[in-house]
């Protein structure tokens, strides 16, 4: 099933009733050349505005300390014991696969 924005609003819907808010999260960016930091993020809720873009995916609204930030489902790490594991590693692994 290829990433599109129809198949993105499906797997938006199904997340948006199956995912458990808020949960605790990590991003990794590129701060260099070669130079990464990871970013401790709190996951609120499913990005309400824009929802998800075909290039981006799902997005997810979180708070990074107390800065609101709007991040990449398909980015973000989230701990093998998280409630949300499953549904997360299994959009991700459609999302990267399928583009």
């Amino acid at each position: 099933m290829e990433v599109t924005n129809e198949h993105l609003g499906r797997y938006y819907r199904y997340l948006q009733q199956h995912l458990t808010f808020p949960f605790r999260a990590t991003y990794e960016g590129e701060t260099g050349p070669l130079s990464f930091t990871e970013y401790e993020l709190n996951c609120l809720q499913l990005d309400q505005e824009i929802q998800f873009e075909e290039f981006y995916g799902i997005l997810v609204e979180c708070r990074e300390g107390r800065k609101k930030t709007i991040w990449e489902l398909a980015d973000i790490v989230v701990d093998e014991e998280n409630v949300n594991y499953q549904l997360i590693d299994d959009y991700q692994t459609w999302f990267w696969n399928y583009r």
